[in-house]
């Protein structure tokens, strides 16, 4: 199995983690084994949105500790599975704080970061990768670069039109794979006109999601956007719609994907 990296980037509160749970349901109902990797290393973050408790022997902090160690690991350890269903978390443990790792010589370097990557795509069809927006987040940044689709999320109001003028010039640097631009309005929305005008460098979008206040309540109830929409139908009807235009760009990918060569075997710049 060689499975498709998709690493979710953007700034915080830009929807990273909701369209990475949103994306594991879909794909899992097609039964499809997704992982979902929360990248972060100052809280855990991911598994809210999954209502799952993350303990700290199947977690990052053990997987990078043994790795440290040199231990032979075996990369289906450190997963938590979602309920009986094909997704899996790797990601921080509940009992974390920001200390956990702030000052740890266990954090992976580039070669431990893409063995890391190689092992959890050979065990799943697609390795969602919940990225950080810490650039020095090595994990998060060599995910962004080892990734085959990168989801640009981005949030059309002034904070999010800061970040994305800070950071040009570094995803310029460091994505490697298709980029699929997806703006996902929220209630400051400043419009998507007024935003591309305001950018240093031109942007288009590929998806533009509207802005749906119930999609907020995902995270406390601790499933999954879409997968509550499909439930309880609770969401304006066009969150369903627009998310699903993600989907199927990613899935017209997949036959481009397959003539690829695997990560393994394509050449990456050194940063």
């Amino acid at each position: 199995m060689a499975g498709k990296v998709i690493a979710v980037c953007g700034n915080a509160g830009s929807g990273k983690s909701t369209i990475c749970a949103s994306l594991a349901a879909t794909f899992s109902e097609q039964n499809k084994i997704v992982i979902v990797y929360g990248t972060r290393i100052d809280y855990p973050s991911i598994q809210s949105f999954f209502n799952e408790l993350v303990p700290e022997e199947r977690s990052i902090k053990k997987l990078y500790e043994d790795i440290s160690l040199n231990i032979s690991v075996h990369i289906k350890d450190y997963l938590v599975q979602y309920k009986n269903t094909n997704i899996f978390l790797l990601t921080l443990p509940d009992n974390a704080d920001v200390l956990t790792l702030a000052e740890s010589k266990i954090l992976p370097d580039k070669q431990q970061c893409k063995n890391i990557i190689l092992s959890l795509k050979s065990v799943c069809d697609y390795l969602l990768i919940d990225c950080d927006t810490d650039i020095s987040n090595h994990v998060s940044a060599w995910g962004q670069n080892y990734a085959d689709i990168i989801i640009h999320l981005t949030k059309p109001t002034q904070q999010g039109l800061r970040f994305e003028n800070a950071y040009q010039r570094y995803f310029e640097h460091i994505w490697r794979g298709q980029v699929i631009n997806v703006a996902n309005a929220d209630k400051n929305y400043i419009g998507i006109k007024d935003f591309t005008k305001a950018l240093n460098k031109k942007l288009s979008f590929d998806v533009v999601i509207s802005y749906d206040e119930q999609v907020e309540l995902s995270e406390n109830t601790g499933i999954p956007a879409i997968e509550n929409y499909h439930r309880m139908k609770i969401f304006g009807s066009n969150f369903k719609s627009e998310f699903m235009e993600l989907v199927k760009i990613i899935e017209r990918s997949d036959v481009q994907y397959l003539n690829k060569e695997n990560i393994d075997e394509r050449g990456v710049e050194d940063e």
